[in-house]
């Protein structure tokens, strides 16, 4: 799946993400999960992709880092439901969200669920970008989790989802635009 560059933002269509999950459904089905918690924002969506596959609940989590475009130093809970969070304990959950940048979401997700009693946790992420920031919270997780799914590797490149479109028909000539 390449996306596409027009200036240095890699877009990318519901099929190709559609595709990614498809790619990787016999090892999702494999892993016999129990829920999915889907991370607010951008896990929704695919998380609403996976159930076709993995047909099991959805529960929503959302925490958020920035506020007014800046980097809060400790991340705001926005939504975290203990009734439904406390149901977690002892199933196998799968944490879906769209990107792994610095792994800074995750590893508050995971470390939040751990304290509610939720253990059993593998994650499921669209795009995993290769770069430095987010090599140390990666050692962590994956001490964590039993399974990691990055569905797409990419270089630290801006990623612009068909979900955020304001124009979803510009947005996909943007996405038709291949890197050569």
């Amino acid at each position: 799946m390449s996306g596409s560059n027009t200036n240095s933002k890699l877009y990318y269509t519901y099929d190709e993400i559609h595709r990614a999950i498809d790619a990787n459904a016999s090892a999702l089905k494999g892993a016999d999960f129990n829920y999915i918690i889907a991370i607010g924002g951008g896990g929704l969506i695919p998380a609403r992709m996976l159930r076709r596959i993995v047909d099991v609940p959805i529960i929503v989590v959302t925490v958020k880092f920035y506020s007014d475009d800046r980097i809060n130093d400790e991340p705001v809970i926005v939504q975290w439901d203990k009734t439904a969070v406390s149901q977690l304990k002892g199933q196998k959950c799968l944490i879906v969200d769209e990107l792994y940048d610095t792994g800074s979401t995750l590893k508050f997700v995971i470390n939040k669920l751990n304290a509610d009693g939720v253990t059993d946790l593998s994650a499921l992420m669209i795009h995993h970008k290769k770069k430095d920031a987010g090599l140390s919270n990666m050692s962590y997780i994956s001490t964590k989790l039993k399974h990691y799914f990055p569905l797409i590797v990419v270089d630290d490149r801006w990623i612009v989802y068909p979900w955020e479109a304001g124009d979803i028909a510009e947005h996909n000539r943007h996405a038709e635009l291949r890197e050569k």
